[in-house]
């Protein structure tokens, strides 16, 4: 179905719970993200515990309509890129998100009905207006009926950072327990100033207790980025790939800080890690499949690299091969014994 969030199940009004939802299918309200994995559709039973799980959670009991228990609030972005349709409210008109760059408009019809009407016009050289709104719509021929729209809020302009914690911080709360620890004595700028780096991490796991440490470095080791998490838990016993995925998507979702902290728009980074399982999610063509183990970090580790603007390039580095003379990954699996000592610590 592509959803993520609640705000995703949800009318715009952010009211109810959409029927296609309920019924497990595809939105038709926004454009389908190809980075999303494919996925069979759900069986009968699958189903009835899906429905059971909104209805005990999310809507009003006896509510024939899906009502939400307690409405959701105003959009946290109120632009989305995913969205298909728009409300303009200075000119009361419809703007459709066909594609990237891709606008179409409708005008408004003459006020006969409940609800608006708008007839379809066509594409558009401009872009809908900043102050537009959330709009759901049933298309019927050429002409297209308002079902509901959302609030339009101010957009605040966005807070750019001037240092590593503040970028950090600046990242979904979901992923600040891999980062927050980060350091670097200049803030990353050396690194991203090379536009080529190796990026190192690690895991450990003790019983349940599981955590990871990473770095990043250019073509020296001055200036570089480490850093360490605990990884959410309890971990498995034994589940050490749980550990290596923690490792690996702190370093992805630090490159991506320094990106958007120093304007960095291109380069390379090399990913190196002794578990080749873990490294899979940061292969270019790589897709996770529903049934892997620990699917839910390893999509959010695939997703990462798509949202940088370098390009990753994975190395699989055997572990405690310090003490070897002749090693081709040399440097990288010095790093790699590093950062497991400092996992263990």
């Amino acid at each position: 179905m592509g959803v993520t969030y609640l705000s995703d199940m949800c009318n715009a009004a952010g009211t109810r719970i959409l029927h296609e939802v309920w019924n497990c299918q595809r939105q038709s309200h926004t454009l389908r993200s190809l980075s999303w994995p494919n996925a069979k559709a759900p069986g009968r039973n699958a189903k009835a515990a899906w429905q059971s799980m909104l209805q005990s959670l999310f809507i009003l009991p006896g509510h024939s309509h899906r009502q939400l228990t307690s409405p959701l609030g105003d959009w946290l972005k109120p632009r989305d890129a995913h969205w298909i349709c728009w409300r303009d409210p200075a000119k009361d008109t419809l703007w459709e998100h066909r594609q990237s760059h891709d606008w179409h408009t409708w005008t408004a019809l003459p006020r006969r009905y409940q609800h608006r009407r708008f007839s379809h016009v066509g594409p558009s050289d401009e872009d809908p207006p900043a102050d537009r709104s959330h709009a759901m719509v049933r298309v019927s021929g050429s002409a297209a009926r308002m079902q509901d729209i959302s609030i339009s809020i101010p957009q605040e302009p966005p807070v750019v950072p001037s240092t590593l914690q503040e970028a950090i911080l600046a990242l979904p709360p979901t992923c600040l327990w891999a980062v927050q620890h980060a350091q670097s004595d200049d803030h990353g700028f050396t690194v991203a100033q090379e536009r080529q780096c190796l990026v190192v991490s690690d895991g450990s796991l003790r019983y349940t207790l599981g955590t990871s440490a990473f770095v990043i470095e250019g073509t020296t080791p001055d200036h570089h980025v480490l850093g360490y998490n605990r990884v959410p838990g309890p971990v498995e016993e034994g589940d050490s790939h749980w550990c290596e995925l923690a490792g690996l998507y702190a370093i992805v979702n630090n490159v991506n800080c320094l990106c958007h902290l120093h304007a960095v728009t291109s380069g390379s980074v090399t990913i190196a890690c002794d578990n080749t399982s873990a490294l899979n999610p940061t292969v270019v063509d790589f897709l996770p499949h529903p049934r892997q183990k620990n699917l839910d970090l390893m999509q959010a580790l695939w997703r990462s690299p798509q949202e940088s603007p370098v390009n990753s390039k994975p190395v699989h580095v055997y572990d405690h091969q310090d003490r070897k003379v002749k090693d081709s990954h040399r440097r990288l699996a010095s790093l790699n014994c590093q950062m497991d000592a400092s996992a263990k610590q």
